[in-house]
């Protein structure tokens, strides 16, 4: 098997998004993924790219509430069916 070398140089030429629209209880959703190339590694000629996805939502209800950080993310449970408004 081929050693897989770490490119240092690499350009982004650009970056498009992948956009999902999404209906929920009424409100529109428009969220954008973005995969941001961290690493390029090469073997054999062949290229593999290492990423990290940024997402970004948009809505057509917007309304105040808390900042999102990444760990209210990773911790966050959601909210029980029984406390959740209809």
């Amino acid at each position: 098997m081929a050693e897989m070398r770490l490119l240092s140089e690499y350009e982004v030429v650009s970056v498009s998004p992948g956009v999902i629209k999404s209906k929920v209880n009424g409100e529109s959703l428009s969220i954008r993924v973005f995969l941001v190339p961290l690493h390029v590694f090469e073997s054999d000629g062949k290229f593999s790219v290492q990423v990290t996805a940024v997402t970004a939502v948009d809505t057509d209800k917007p309304r105040f509430g808390e900042v999102c950080s990444p760990q209210k993310t990773t911790g966050h449970n959601g909210v029980p069916r029984s406390q959740s408004k209809s």
